[in-house]
């Protein structure tokens, strides 16, 4: 039997998760270390979340200054941003090891590192189609979703990342542009001397071009714009005047310091020790509204001095979120889905609700305005410092005026207002509209190759203009009834402007926009003048403090770049602005204003307001008029609209006017034009931007209605109208 004996057999292997994966054992129990799992988290999420995160809010500081955060503040958030993430999966990973089973944590980790693997390379190639960008994080996600499970040394090297992690929020916190917001105050040795006690008021107006001022000649468009008209009437205007950059954290710190920007400034007061409210801190009672900067001191203004806390505590991590956001979707997604990151530093994606958010805080705003009124009046001597106050321009510029009203004597009001800036969404009266999203303008700030598009946005901006010059009649008003006009020192001008050239950047300034982003208006009238003077020297911004401190009569003992306007010394120097290209060929030359209006009035009729340039050129002569009985039909177009209920329920005491219509136009090809007609009459027109029959319209506001508004459609070709349908919504014959 021994020849026949039967062969051993080999063992059976049991089909269980240690044949492919080594960290689960025979009975399902978890062989990684949970200490294992939670450095993997760490490293993983400081690579995809606090890594890109509070590396690009750490660039300049200036996202933290805008959201008016205290060293605590911006620590906790650095902390939270690292250790919150891969604190909640570890806890969900516990919890799925507790409830289910040890190995299914192991499962859990790995997906999750997976997850966030996916992300992370998508955020590498966001510059790809959206398809290919998707496919290629879902691939590498994958990847390293069975890399975890399967091989050990994967595991350590996660490990070993997590371990060395704690870099990433060190290095944030000590070697960036955030380390300086934890500097003390160091004011002592500026503004020691008292100055003579003038009324200062100082209003710097955001993104305030002067080729949104001045016609093609470079006179002041008085028929559109009657208050800067009467503003120049009774002041200095410095014609010429250019600002030192095109972003307000530079350009802000310029006006206020004297001082030429330098790479990692940060706009707040430990940079600027020697700024206008320190300077004029002994002998002027400093109020002070800031918006995107923190240039007066805790002492000088108060703990809460710059504007700031009517918005949620917690707006500062909901606008990092959409910050990380950016950070990782493809272009496409980000476009279509998130709110553009591009227009500010904070207050990114508004609120829900924007009419309640409004209201909200117009009443705070309100109950703000009253207590101050009411406490003046009783301790006049006890409010002598500006208070935070509500981020809605409106409502600010309300404080900002009352502030002035109820406080005599040696006062510094100033207050940099965030208009005309985007959003463009006032008409010049003050009624809002849904402008907030403008499909002209990519993330990056870019205008897209479409001149309709661009002169729509010339549109919106004008309209803005047209509001700020009300609110310029306002504080006019103001001092002429209080009897102050006289005697203060009145200082009116914008921080930088903005451009309206097709496949162009809205700020970055090359030889071909740079007047369009330089040119600023500057008027300054000195207490005691009556009568304008125009002058023709090529003054900065920087020219601004030194002006002031010699009008008051203050030593400025620190250096400053400027020279003082009044002075004999003054002398033109080569100008520059920060951003710009050094090499410029005929730098002065690409200053000249001129094209740059021609660019505004080629789209606005000067002398009227801009509703009354609403439409196309060639749809222009029916804009206005009732509408006309169309046999004509175009049964191969169809108007979707974006939102259709907008013009259901009209409310127009309180509701945002859907003035901007948006959808899309089925079966039409790029270049279509569209003529809108509301309650009777055609209120706008505009050309579908893409392939697809995307359309932006603006329409007259002065045709809407309360409850339904009826809506018309119709294609322009040729001058003749054919009407199309709308697929959802009341139209009119």
């Amino acid at each position: 039997m021994g020849r026949f004996q039967t062969p051993r057999r080999a063992p059976i292997k049991k089909n269980n998760l240690n044949n492919h994966f080594p960290g689960v054992s025979d009975n399902g129990s978890v062989k990684v270390k949970i200490s294992t799992v939670g450095f993997a988290f760490f490293g993983v999420c400081s690579l995809t979340i606090a890594l890109p995160l509070l590396g690009t809010l750490s660039e300049g500081a200036t996202f933290f200054v805008a959201h008016s955060a205290l060293a605590p503040d911006i620590l906790l958030f650095v902390l939270g941003i690292y250790f919150l993430p891969p604190l909640i999966l570890i806890g969900v990973a516990l919890a799925v090891r507790l409830i289910i089973k040890q190995s299914a944590a192991l499962v859990f980790a790995s997906i999750a590192l997976g997850i966030l693997a996916a992300l992370w390379a998508m955020s590498l190639a966001s510059g790809v189609p959206t398809v290919v960008a998707i496919t290629i994080g879902l691939v590498f996600g994958a990847l390293v979703c069975w890399a975890y499970l399967a091989r050990t040394d994967v595991r350590s090297f996660f490990k070993i990342v997590g371990q060395v992690s704690p870099i990433i929020p060190i290095y944030i916190l000590a070697f960036t542009p955030i380390n300086n917001l934890f500097l003390p105050d160091s004011v002592d040795s500026y503004g020691v001397e008292r100055g003579a006690e003038i009324p200062v008021v100082m209003l710097i107006l955001d993104e305030l071009s002067m080729a949104g001022l001045v016609t093609p000649d470079g006179e002041i468009d008085a028929g559109r714009l009657p208050n800067f008209a009467r503003l120049e009437r009774t002041s200095t205007w410095y014609h010429e005047a250019t600002t030192v950059s095109a972003y307000t954290e530079k350009a802000v710190p310029a006006i206020l310091s004297g001082l030429l920007p330098e790479a990692e400034s940060v706009p707040i007061y430990n940079q600027y020790p020697q700024n206008l409210f320190t300077v004029l801190a002994n002998s002027h009672d400093v109020h002070a509204i800031e918006q995107m900067t923190w240039m007066c001191p805790p002492r000088v203004c108060g703990k809460s001095g710059k504007l700031a806390r009517a918005i949620s505590p917690l707006a500062m991590y909901r606008d990092a979120g959409y910050v990380w956001l950016h950070s990782v979707l493809p272009v496409e997604l980000r476009e279509r889905y998130l709110p553009s990151i591009s227009s500010g530093w904070r207050d990114f994606g508004g609120s829900e609700d924007p009419n309640k958010r409004r209201n909200d805080i117009a009443r705070i705003a309100h109950d703000q305005v009253a207590k101050l009124r009411a406490r003046l009046r009783e301790h006049p001597a006890r409010i002598r410092k500006s208070t935070s106050f509500a981020s809605i321009p409106a409502q600010t510029f309300e404080y900002f005026i009352d502030s002035i009203r109820v406080n005599t004597g040696a006062q510094l009001h100033y207050m940099h207002l965030a208009l005309p800036h985007k959003p463009w969404i006032y008409f010049p009266d003050g009624t809002i509209y849904n402008g907030e999203s403008f499909p002209g303008l990519t993330p990056q700030n870019i205008w897209i190759d479409d001149q309709d598009l661009a002169n729509q946005g010339v549109l919106q901006y004008a309209l803005q203009v047209e509001y700020v010059d009300q609110l310029l009649g306002d504080l006019l008003d103001l001092l002429e009834d209080v009897g102050r006009l006289d005697e203060t020192l009145l200082i009116i001008l914008g921080d930088h402007g903005l451009a309206f050239t097709p496949g162009k950047s809205i700020r970055v300034p090359d030889a071909s926009i740079l007047a369009d982003v330089s040119r600023i208006p500057l008027f300054i009238k000195y207490p005691g003048q009556r009568l304008s003077k125009r002058d023709l020297r090529k003054v900065q911004t920087i020219d601004i403090l030194p002006t002031i401190a010699e009008v008051i009569n203050v030593q400025l003992t620190g250096a400053v770049d400027g020279r003082s306007l009044i002075s004999d010394s003054w002398k033109a120097v080569t100008r520059q602005v920060w951003e710009a290209d050094k090499d410029i060929p005929n730098f002065e030359a690409a200053m000249e204003i001129k094209h740059a209006s021609e660019r505004i009035y080629r789209v606005i009729a000067p002398g009227q307001s801009a509703i009354d340039s609403f439409g196309t050129d060639t749809s222009r002569p029916f804009m206005g008029t009732s509408i006309q009985v169309v046999d004509r039909r175009d049964n191969q177009l169809t108007l979707q609209l974006d939102k259709p209920e907008l013009y259901k329920n009209l409310n127009l005491e309180s509701d945002t006017l859907p003035a901007r219509l948006s959808g899309t136009v089925e079966g039409a090809v790029r270049g279509t034009e569209i003529v809108i007609a509301l309650n009777g009459t055609y209120a706008g027109s505009g050309m579908t931007y893409d392939d697809q029959g995307s359309i932006s319209i603006l329409l007259d506001p002065r045709h809407f209605r309360g409850g339904i508004n009826d809506l018309a459609a119709y294609k322009l070709l040729a001058g003749e109208l054919s009407k199309i349908e709308i697929s959802s919504g009341e139209t009119a014959d």
